[in-house]
């Protein structure tokens, strides 16, 4: 609740009146301390009066609304640190009456307190005015709410929740806009969305899909807004840790529109600079056109970042060059955008010598979005892609990746084609890895679900000692809905809750990375072994019910030895 750390309690030093005491009584986060001294709130970030929009990712403008506790100026309470979040009930709406009628006291016990809720409704149908009736509706429930909470709790909430007392208007609303002026009435104006949100950058954002798809009429909650505050806030950190860190940041693809392929070319820093790098992310940002929802695919497809060889004289035709390596790793969002950042460090040795290198941005194609006049288009994806490089000091450095094991049909006898793998640690190498992206796909073949369903584990062994990969979520009705703080993108449009083998949708894939550095000898021959278990046995896949025969579904595996010096 403190938004400040350290800095509320200097705010009421020198303060022989004791105002303080009763400011910190009655408020628990420091944003409202400051205010009821007097003070000038902390503003991390200042108000920008630039252009805005009304679509997703543009700027939020000034706005006023009258709210049941009086007027709430939104530029004057703007510190950089809360997001918001507007909810509009339509009258007579089957969507809308099932999100306002949905737990209040879940979507409280969920939320971080770095928020404020607004709640609106639009006159009926028939233009009669009964927003009255449905706001002391909702403050009942919300003053029951408040009632079985501790009294920081609703002190905090009672400052954060605002009820509009007014109509709010609607695209199809001809009659004067009340008790609201600005950005606010211009977007509901114009904008026929049930939520809207702005985020701790100012940003106007899309809050997704409100329930969890299950049955033909799914229940619209409340609680699920949470996980878009929560989105924020990890962003927010993201950017914040980024910013500290610093990096040397090299931009690959900037946002040109593609169906499933696109390539870009990084200018690398020369050798000499290169070799000061010890650490490589991966920034990716996956939009869809005009950043909206609807135009984004629905599909969580595999889509990958790859390093290619650059044309020569002899394939002076980069269309007809290869693409050899993957370096990284996603599950396009159902249906939404997401941005992640991934520490892909071994990759290192791989461009070590800096320059300029190609890179191929890959992702499965999109169903084609098709509308009431049965046009149909094209979906596509918008990445955008940078690396970046930095020094933390870690004392070595990826010079050489040798290849493992790849993946395959997750079928009876997966394990029988794995070789033991000898090698030799190259002169010089202090530190050995073993570096893998693994994922498991598919499951309506086999009764078990797998391989994307199911829990199987992966297990090296090597110098005495095996170290396991496994996939506990698997399977599990919330077990990506419950890696949010992680970057999972929320509210998805599909069963993206549902916990995956080794990956969720709108999530990218963090990489299996072993030290075994003391199970290796440094001077010698080595051998490593791989094998995949289901419940630990060798997997043989069960026929699904009214099926004679079974498969087990793909893992998708790319695995090296990698060696640092």
């Amino acid at each position: 609740m403190d938004l400040f750390g350290d800095e509320c309690a200097s705010l009421c030093k020198d303060d022989p009146a004791g105002a303080h005491k009763d400011c910190m009584s009655s408020n628990t986060d420091c944003v409202e301390v400051a205010r009821c001294l007097g003070l000038s709130p902390k503003v991390v970030r200042a108000f920008d009066y630039g252009p805005s929009g009304l679509l997703p990712r543009r700027l939020a403008g000034a706005f006023t609304v009258t709210t049941q506790n009086g007027e709430f100026v939104f530029q004057d309470r703007w510190t950089g640190q809360e997001s918001f979040v507007f909810v509009r009930k339509f009258a007579g709406d089957s969507d809308s009456e099932s999100l306002w009628k949905s737990s209040l006291g879940q979507l409280l016990a969920g939320s971080p307190q770095s928020v404020h809720y607004f709640f609106a409704a639009t006159r009926e149908p028939d233009g009669s005015d009964k927003v009255a009736q449905h706001v002391a509706t909702l403050a009942a429930t919300l003053q029951s709410v408040l009632a079985k909470l501790s009294v920081a709790d609703r002190t905090y909430w009672l400052k954060h929740v605002h009820l509009l007392p007014g109509p709010a208007p609607t695209p199809a609303d001809k009659k004067p806009i009340q008790g609201m002026s600005g950005w606010l009435a211009d977007v509901w104006a114009k904008r026929g969305v049930h939520a809207i949100a702005i985020d701790r950058f100012q940003r106007v954002r899309a809050v997704g899909q409100l329930h969890d798809g299950q049955g033909d009429a799914p229940a619209w909650q409340l609680s699920w807004l949470a996980h878009e505050v929560r989105h924020f806030d990890f962003e927010d950190a993201r950017e914040k840790g980024l910013a500290a860190a610093g990096a040397t940041v090299v931009p690959v693809l900037k946002g040109a529109a593609t169906v499933s392929t696109t390539e870009g070319y990084a200018d690398l820093p020369a050798q000499s600079a290169m070799a000061k790098f010890d650490t490589l992310e991966v920034d990716v940002a996956l939009h869809c056109p005009q950043n909206l929802d609807s135009n984004c695919g629905e599909v969580a497809h595999n889509t990958r970042l790859l390093l290619c060889d650059l044309p020569s004289a002899a394939t002076p035709d980069h269309a007809k060059t290869d693409c050899p390596l993957e370096i990284a790793r996603w599950m396009a969002p159902q249906g939404r955008e997401g941005r992640w950042v991934t520490d892909i460090s071994p990759m290192l040795a791989h461009i070590q010598g800096g320059g300029q290198r190609r890179f191929r941005w890959s992702g499965a194609k999109q169903a084609k979005k098709c509308f009431p006049n049965k046009l149909c288009i094209d979906t596509k994806y918008v990445p955008h892609v940078q690396l970046r490089l930095r020094d933390m000091g870690k004392g070595l450095l990826p010079v050489k990746l040798l290849p493992a094991f790849d993946g395959g049909a997750f079928s009876a006898g997966y394990n029988t084609k794995y070789e033991p793998l000898t090698f030799d640690v190259p002169k010089g190498a202090k530190k050995v890895l073993f570096y893998a992206l693994l994922t498991g796909h598919g499951w309506q073949e086999n009764l078990e679900q797998c391989a994307e369903f199911c829990e199987h584990s992966h297990h090296i062994s090597i110098g005495g000692k095996t170290f396991v990969r496994d996939h506990s979520t698997a399977g599990k009705a919330q077990g990506c809905q419950k890696r949010l703080d992680e970057g999972v993108v929320p509210n998805q449009f599909g069963d993206w809750h549902w916990g995956r083998a080794g990956w969720c949708p709108g999530l990218d894939v963090q990489p299996w990375t072993q030290d075994i550095t003391a199970q290796v000898n440094l001077t010698g021959s080595n051998s490593i072994t791989y094998k995949a278990l289901v419940n630990g046995k060798p997997y043989e896949p069960k026929p699904p019910k009214g099926k004679s025969s079974a498969t087990g579904g793909t893992i998708n595996m790319r695995s090296y030895i990698v060696f640092l010096h």
